[in-house]
């Protein structure tokens, strides 16, 4: 595996677009942050520390920072994301 340091900076960088919806480091929040139960749409807990350790020991690139949270943490990616009724939508 071929591996590149990541410099400060960019941790930094990660960590502060993460919850960005605008930004293409959280993308993960649209597939894991919402689950459907029966008809109504549920928010799901946060790993947030785990994501933080993670980054901190693991030091990954985007795409592996991806892949943690979204076949490490949950299954969420390797399912359709739930219907939202158009009266739930902004």
């Amino acid at each position: 595996m071929n591996r590149t340091r990541i410099s400060e900076y960019e941790i930094i960088e990660i960590a502060e677009n993460v919850c960005n919806l605008k930004k293409e480091e959280a993308d993960w929040m649209l597939k894991i942050d919402i689950v459907e139960k029966g008809d109504k749409l549920q928010v799901i807990g946060y790993a947030d520390t785990d994501v933080a350790e993670y980054i901190y020991k693991a030091k990954p690139d985007l795409a592996s920072l991806v892949n943690h949270l979204c076949k490490d943490l949950t299954d969420a990616c390797t399912k359709n994301p739930p219907h939202v009724p158009k009266t739930e939508l902004c």
